[in-house]
């Protein structure tokens, strides 16, 4: 892969590998499952929860003003860096202030919480697009697919890392009594801000391959925000897009509340859930790359989504006793398919959007998105609220609560997936030719990185198998003993 590019670039996208590892520190503490148990620490409800999951896509819309910017003046790294630089030092100013106060006992606390992460995400969205624009020219097209394949993987194996030693941390500062679990969570805050800082320094050594400089009569904001509406094929993707990021958000908030709450896990426990699932995505992330690269994103994109459709219909069999095997599997199955759709999701994206005003094609794809990932978790928040208390039982099993948003959340995706065959990828091959690319195993070389996670699922098959067998064998020797 190296040797098809310069020296300068080379050095830019390990740079950009090290920016994104200590990015993902801080996005990894600062969201997810930590913002949500903080959250709930301060007593926040499903409400509050939803409107938490809506922040970031709300912020989104500020990529078309950034994006106009961009397209006007160039100047795409400078434009990042102004705006990282306050998405990272605002979660310092919420270290400042809830440690100058008692958090728990202030009913404000959950809206100091709110507004630090809007802070975050307005300044981080509007960055966003600039660094997007900045890496679509980066990285060559020909290994795009590997090489983000690769970035992914590395900041998942990071993710998980953080994720165990966070949960680890948390649950013992939980046990040292009920006022120590909010220290564990400030100072993982102030962890957080240091990563930033550190990815920042990173992100400084990148080389930006500049755009050329606007023509003099530049078209007016409007104009331009109406560019992609008119390339028919990006509108069909960017609709589907945006209707699946409706049905994944309406439901996907509150997966860690329902664990937290509902099933009664700790964090540790939340924590390797997670971390089975990132695992599963490592591992997969070659096989998706190389499938990219061979026959096309829209083909592993239509295999995916098909697969994630399912995913949260499956959660409803997490009222079985045995529920934390039956949430390791289904991580296991997640984190296989969803770490080649966001992939396929990107690389098409850039795919579509043509060299000249792509900027704009990529903050009105991310505008779109996320305006209904926005409304999707605070529809979910009020449905959630509304349906406690409710239960159905279908006879196999009862469902209740949030198993009604996981149900709509499934089925709502099913449907936004017709909109995907609609879409058009240059020199896409069949997904049927992929199929049966992944049948013949043996003489495709797609699977190689898949390899461990085939052996590990082997070993932990087997591992299973014989301790259930070494149980079985321990009480037919008792019960011959008794007799």
């Amino acid at each position: 892969m190296e040797e098809k590019i310069g020296i300068d670039i080379r050095q830019g996208l390990r740079n950009s590998i090290y920016d994104g590892a200590f990015a993902q520190i801080m996005s990894v503490l600062t969201s997810g499952i930590f913002l949500t148990g903080y959250a709930l620490l301060l007593g926040a409800n499903e409400l509050h929860i939803g409107i938490l999951a809506a922040i970031p896509f709300v912020a989104q819309l500020t990529q078309l003003g950034s994006s106009f910017v961009i397209e006007q003046k160039g100047r795409r790294k400078k434009i990042c860096l102004a705006f990282a630089n306050v998405n990272r030092y605002s979660w310092l100013f919420l270290f400042a202030v809830l440690l100058l106060r008692n958090p728990q006992q202030n009913p404000a606390s959950i809206w100091i919480l709110v507004g630090a992460s809007i802070v975050s995400y307005l300044f981080g969205s509007a960055g966003g697009v600039a660094w997007l624009s900045w890496m679509a020219d980066l990285v060559p097209q020909e290994i795009r697919g590997r090489y983000f394949a690769k970035r992914n993987m590395i900041l998942a194996i990071v993710g998980v890392l953080v994720t165990l030693l966070a949960g680890k941390y948390l649950d013992l500062w939980k046990s040292l009594g009920s006022g120590f679990e909010l220290s564990g969570f400030l100072s993982l805050f102030f962890i957080a801000v240091i990563s930033g800082v550190i990815s920042l320094h990173f992100l400084r050594k990148i080389p930006d391959l500049e755009k050329q400089h606007a023509p003099k009569e530049f078209p007016s904001f409007w104009k331009l925000v109406r560019v992609p509406f008119r390339d028919y094929n990006f509108f069909r993707f960017a609709l589907f897009s945006t209707t699946w990021s409706f049905s994944v958000n309406l439901a996907s908030p509150f997966f860690a509340v329902y664990m937290l709450k509902d099933l009664k896990m700790s964090y540790a426990l939340l924590a390797l859930v997670h971390i089975v699932n990132e695992m599963s995505s490592i591992l997969a992330l070659p096989l998706w790359g190389k499938l990219s690269d061979r026959f096309g994103s829209k083909p592993v994109l239509s295999l995916t989504t098909l697969a994630a459709s399912f995913l949260p219909i499956l959660w409803l069999s997490t009222v079985h006793r045995h529920f934390i095997l039956i949430i390791i599997i289904l991580q296991l199955y997640g984190g296989l398919f969803w770490s080649g759709l966001n992939l396929n999701s990107n690389n098409l994206l850039l795919k579509l959007s043509p060299k000249e005003n792509n900027s704009i094609y990529l903050a009105t794809f991310a505008a779109s998105n996320g305006l209904a990932s926005a409304i999707a978790p605070l529809l979910g928040g009020f449905l959630a609220t509304q349906l406690k208390g409710s239960e159905l039982n279908l006879g196999f099993t009862k469902i209740y609560h949030l198993h009604f948003v996981f149900l709509v959340s499934g089925v709502l995706r099913l449907i936004s997936r017709v909109l995907l065959q609609k879409t058009v990828e240059p020199e896409e091959k069949p997904v049927g030719r992929m199929i049966r690319a992944l049948g013949r195993l043996g003489t495709i070389n797609v699977t190689k990185g898949f390899e461990p996670l085939l052996n590990y699922v082997y070993l932990v098959g087997s591992r299973i198998s014989d301790f259930i067998e070494k149980k079985e064998n321990l009480r037919n020797s008792e019960k011959n003993n008794r007799s």
